[in-house]
């Protein structure tokens, strides 16, 4: 067993929010695995974990299957490319995790057919076993969100501008992000003042149902980050 990792669960649907259970995830050998506490903060230790009864994540149902026409990143090991993998804290026992990975790799597909400045480099996908595992990005240096909570200034109308232009791009495609926030803005350098959008697989095209992972709308995403920044 190795890299015990935990994540609590929330309801949302009451006030006060509710909480569910704390979802435990592990690997052991080549396999994920998981488990339910209903306790905050359980202990991580073998002997606990294996008291709740671990269940094997299959990996159909985070890993889906390379499909044609999506690149392949022949370079994942760089220290300069960041992996983005399923957060398994959220698996629930069904193949959302695989369709949210495939989703964001047929968006992040066109964008890399189409760059612009102000969206993330995508370079492919890292697979293993002929499944998607992960979802390379050039690496950036910090969140908008980091970047405030460091008490450094930040100039709004920059960022807002240049994310407004991300999103503008994006709905050339006939695509719309679904979610503008400040932890979804990122920095190529500490220094750099030059916004970068990040983070596609709430996307969905414009104009046909909103998926289950989301934020706010783009306009109304725009506007709490103006909110935040100010």
């Amino acid at each position: 067993m190795e890299g015990a990792r935990s994540a609590q669960q929330w309801s949302f649907d009451t006030d006060p929010a509710e909480f569910l259970y704390t979802q435990i995830v592990f690997k052991d050998g080549g396999d994920y695995f998981f488990c339910q506490s209903k306790e905050r903060r359980p202990k991580l230790d073998t002997e606990s974990i294996n008291a709740l009864n671990p269940q094997k994540i299959l990996r159909e149902h985070i890993w889906p299957l390379l499909e044609g026409g999506l690149t392949i990143c022949d370079d994942h090991t760089n220290p300069d490319i960041y992996i983005k993998k399923p957060r398994l804290t959220a698996y629930d026992s069904t193949p959302a995790l695989a369709h949210l990975i495939l989703q964001e790799a047929r968006v992040c597909e066109i964008l890399m057919q189409n760059p612009h400045p102000n969206v993330a480099r995508y370079l492919g996908c890292y697979v293993q076993e002929g499944r998607i595992a992960g979802l390379c990005f050039q690496r950036y240096a910090e969140t908008a969100e980091e970047r405030k909570a460091r008490g450094l200034l930040i100039n709004k109308a920059l960022v807002v501008n240049q994310i407004s232009a991300a999103i503008a791009h994006l709905h050339c495609f006939n695509r719309a992000h679904n979610d503008v926030k400040a932890s979804n803005v990122m920095f190529p350098t500490i220094q750099s003042e030059n916004a970068i959008l990040v983070d596609f697989d709430s996307c969905a095209v414009i104009g046909g149902p909103l998926p289950a992972k989301r934020g706010f709308i783009d306009s109304l995403g725009i506007e709490e980050l103006a909110k935040f920044l100010s």
